[in-house]
């Protein structure tokens, strides 16, 4: 049996990766504990903080609320190609 590149691609799927979302773009940040809301500009996660090449699900796992009193885990939004369409990432 040959390999079949294009077959073997089609049924592989990865977790998206930072550099994956349009650079202009956001992801909207929801702690699971205290409810606040903030959104995270794409930008700054590749460029200033360097987190292209990391996958999401990762740095939805590291990151932690901004209020210093909670500091609980977060849940990422990320829009999709409707504004009012978004594909949540759920941790495990």
């Amino acid at each position: 049996m040959m390999f079949d590149a294009k077959l073997w691609m089609k049924t592989w799927k990865c977790p998206p990766q930072v550099k994956d979302l349009p650079r202009d773009g956001h992801i909207d940040v929801t702690c699971r504990s205290c409810r606040s809301q903030w959104k995270q500009s794409v930008r700054s996660l590749i460029e200033d903080r360097r987190l292209g090449a990391q996958f999401l699900d990762l740095v939805e796992w590291e990151t932690r609320c901004q209020d210093k009193a909670c500091g609980g885990m977060v849940c990422f939004a990320v829009p999709g190609e409707d504004e009012d369409e978004y594909d949540l990432l759920q941790a495990a």
